[in-house]
C-alpha cells in the first residue's frame, strides 16, 4: 500500500506595506475547529500580518513570494 501524499493548503495574501503578493502554505491536520491567530512576515519587506490558522498548522507554515502574476483574493490587509 502506497503512503498518502499530503498536500499543503495555500492561501494568497497581499502585503499592505509594499504590495508584494505572497502565499501562506500549511498542512491542515486539525481534528477540531479551533483556530489561532499567527503573525507571518511579508517575505519582501518583513511587515507582520496576522492570519487565522487551524491550531497546530503554525508548525508546518511556509511563506513564499507569489510571482504568478495573479492577484490575491483578500486584497491586502492591515
Amino acid at each position: 500500500m502506497e503512503p498518502t501524499v499530503r498536500e499543503r493548503k495555500r492561501e494568497p495574501y497581499t502585503c499592505a506595506g509594499c504590495g508584494a503578493r505572497f502565499d501562506v502554505a500549511y498542512f491542515d491536520d486539525r481534528q477540531d475547529s479551533v483556530t489561532v491567530l499567527h503573525d507571518v512576515g511579508c517575505p519582501s519587506c518583513a511587515r507582520a500580518k496576522s492570519i487565522s490558522l487551524p491550531q497546530g498548522a503554525e508548525r508546518t507554515l511556509q511563506v513564499e513570494l507569489d510571482d504568478s502574476g495573479v492577484e490575491a483574493e483578500d486584497g491586502g490587509g492591515d
